[in-house]
């Protein structure tokens, strides 16, 4: 796992074992196809809830914890480790060609995560915004069991699917729970 040279975007490969979970809840969701109810102004695609895959969320945990700082003393957070994250909410995307996502934030949780699971060559990029500059994410066939965390404020879009082919990826949002 690695930060995007000048952002506070961490990207990195979902270790096979726990990516193999993640797919399995995935194409469940997909499945059972319960709505996310998004409102209609804000995304143009499929998004169905999702059960949270146990190994996935630990692992998240980990790597929140170990590498992200909007949790740390330095931001006035105390006594916070792995066990305390916990995925507030997670779901499916399925995009086909022309569905897109706007400009939004997550502004509920602490960090928030996209994760690829089917994705293909020419597909929508992710498109961050900061201090109105642009970070722009390309998404292809390498992006299949890649993730991104990032601050759930950071505002970020993904632009319409040109292409054909379904995209599959799941998003979602994490927060730290304290035992009070």
């Amino acid at each position: 796992m690695k930060f995007l040279n000048y952002t506070d975007i961490l990207v990195g490969e979902i270790p096979r074992q726990i990516f193999h979970e993640v797919k399995e809840y995935t194409f469940a969701g997909i499945e059972k196809r319960e709505a996310l109810g998004d409102n209609p102004g804000a995304s143009i695609r499929e998004e169905y809830v999702m059960e949270i895959p146990p190994k996935f969320e630990s692992w998240l945990g980990n790597v929140c914890n170990s590498l992200c700082k909007l949790h740390t003393e330095d931001a006035g957070w105390y006594g916070v480790n792995d066990s305390m994250f916990r995925i507030e909410q997670m779901w499916v995307n399925v995009m086909t060609k022309g569905d897109a996502h706007f400009p939004h934030t997550h502004a509920r949780s602490l960090y928030s995560f996209a994760a690829y699971i089917d994705v293909n060559d020419g597909d929508a990029p992710f498109y961050f915004i900061k201090d109105n500059q642009g970070t722009p994410i390309q998404i292809d066939k390498r992006s299949t069991g890649m993730i991104m965390i990032f601050p759930s404020t950071m505002i970020h879009t993904v632009y319409p699917q040109t292409t054909d082919n379904h995209r599959i990826s799941v998003s979602g949002n994490i927060g730290i729970h304290f035992n009070c």
